[in-house]
């Protein structure tokens, strides 16, 4: 993972802390990975109190931001589920933080570009319908990858953390690629 490979530490479930700014006042999440990395099924299962901002359910990046406006307006802390490959996307997002006062925390998920690809093939013929969508097509997968700008500190976030990329309970590698290529 390019993430982890920078030395940004893993995520620690949970940590101490790790879910509301020191002040215990909301914080906005800043997830980025890959289409098909897992980004919204980890959200789903570790942080379903939050409200999440996908770009896939609201079509443009100016609803996202509207839509994180009105939430830390309204003191609720944000998860951004997006893949946003450059600087300048997110830049956006950490300057409407800075605004309300709010640490922005960035969370990389993720793989490398051939795990991508089997995940991005398999999201498709998921048997969860909450997780089951259309394949991006494989020129979206190379876009993302030829623009990718990792994160880093000096973008204003308060921390950088990697998590890596998990199998369903009691799915392993092998029976995952055995499934998409019977």
């Amino acid at each position: 993972n390019l993430c982890a490979d920078r030395g940004v530490r893993p995520f620690r479930a949970r940590a101490a802390g790790f879910h509301l700014g020191k002040d215990g006042h909301p914080v906005i999440f800043w997830f980025t990975g890959q289409p098909g990395s897992g980004k919204t099924t980890w959200i789903r299962k570790h942080m379903p109190e939050y409200s999440r901002v996908s770009r896939d359910e609201l079509r443009t990046p100016a609803k996202c931001r509207a839509r994180v406006r009105r939430e830390l307006d309204a003191g609720n802390p944000v998860v951004v589920d997006n893949t946003n490959p450059t600087a300048i996307g997110r830049h956006e997002y950490i300057e409407l933080a800075q605004r309300a006062g709010v640490p922005v925390r960035c969370v990389c998920i993720g793989t490398n570009p051939q795990m991508s690809g089997h995940l991005n093939a398999m999201r498709e013929d998921h048997p969860d319908p909450l997780i089951r969508k259309a394949r991006v097509p494989p020129i979206g997968e190379r876009m993302y990858w030829s623009k990718l700008e990792l994160p880093t500190m000096e973008d204003g976030y308060s921390e950088i953390v990697h998590v890596p990329f998990e199998y369903s309970e009691g799915v392993t590698p092998k029976e995952l690629f055995e499934r998409k290529h019977r």
